[in-house]
């Protein structure tokens, strides 16, 4: 249980961090930049576990027929992920009222690997679970 926290926080800082840098990519000026990256990062987390039992499903479906686990969750995981944080940037950019920035794609890209990034520590780390979106 302690693992699952630590995972859920480490997640939210990361989010945050780059929802930090969002500002610039998406071309919004939010108020009060603190602000702006947790409750952005809460919502992506929240995003994430919230989608995270029907990743798990299609991953050990995936590994149930016979592909290799790792390349079952980059297959799964790199789509969804990237979905994830697309709508995330069209939810700010809707939010602060701002035209969607040719950058867009860069930050969702940056928050894409951000989430790998947690995940290589844990399966380096291995822990009790292997991964949570």
């Amino acid at each position: 249980m302690l693992n699952l926290l630590l995972l859920l926080l480490a997640k939210l800082v990361i989010y945050a961090a780059v929802c930090w840098v969002a500002p610039k990519h998406l071309h919004i000026k939010p108020k009060d930049a603190l602000t702006f990256a947790l409750a952005w990062g809460s919502i992506r987390l929240v995003l994430g576990v919230l989608a995270t039992a029907p990743l798990v499903y299609l991953v050990t479906l995936l590994a149930a027929v016979g592909l290799p686990m790792l390349i079952a969750f980059v297959l799964v995981l790199l789509p969804a992920r990237s979905l994830l944080w697309w709508i995330v940037a069209r939810a700010i950019c809707r939010r602060h009222q701002s035209t969607s920035s040719p950058q867009l794609k860069h930050w969702v890209f940056l928050g894409v690997c951000a989430s790998f990034a947690v995940d290589g520590l844990v399966w380096i780390s291995d822990a009790d679970f292997k991964f949570f979106c």
